[in-house]
């Protein structure tokens, strides 16, 4: 860490971006990973429960509410 100080900015704002594009590759993997091991599966059948049962918003509500575009 202490070398990566002396960086020069260009040099650290270009290894920066590096580490940003490799971390997200490794989001990206991880998510992959869960989806396919089904690590959402639950997390489904319990919105479709709930949506079923009345107990969801539309999300034009919840925008409008928060005054989100």
């Amino acid at each position: 860490m202490r070398e990566v100080r002396k960086l020069p900015d260009d040099q650290l704002l270009a290894l920066a971006a590096q580490v940003d594009e490799e971390a997200a590759r490794a989001v990206d993997h991880r998510f992959e990973a869960m989806v396919r091991d089904g690590g959402f599966a639950n997390l489904a059948e319990e919105a479709l429960r709930e949506e079923k049962e009345g107990k969801t918003v539309p999300l034009n509500e919840v925008l409008d509410q928060h005054h989100i575009s």
